[in-house]
């Protein structure tokens, strides 16, 4: 079995209502913007053809697209700070082996419970 190759602008456009299930619309209109839109940055496009300069690398596109990918891959982590902060003030032993709360169990046990109850 072969899986299809897809670059950003593709996947931009033919997956894009999948996207925005799983990012959020504005984040995904934020991707295309920053990386893939023509009258913007286009910084995907130009990095890939080895056209940004090593002074761009430092301007304000550069900057702003590292601090939005951090975001990014942080998103997930600061939803869950508390539960996190507090299976690490419980789990602070060296020799302890619990694992951390897993994503999942802890979007279902917050689902199950209704928004303001402890």
């Amino acid at each position: 079995m072969t899986q299809e190759n897809r670059n950003l602008s593709v996947m931009l456009e033919k997956d894009r209502d999948s996207l925005e299930r799983t990012y959020r619309p504005a984040i995904v209109f934020e991707i295309d913007n920053l990386l893939n839109f023509q009258g913007g940055p286009a910084l995907r496009q130009k990095l890939a053809h080895g056209l940004v300069s090593g002074e761009a690398c430092h301007g304000a596109d550069a900057i702003y697209a590292c601090w939005f990918m951090f975001r990014l891959c942080c998103l997930h982590v600061f939803e869950r700070w508390d539960e996190l902060t507090e299976w690490m003030d419980g789990n602070n032993d060296s020799e302890c082996d619990a694992a951390p709360p897993r994503t999942a169990e802890v979007a279902s046990e917050s689902a199950d419970s209704e928004p303001g109850s402890s």
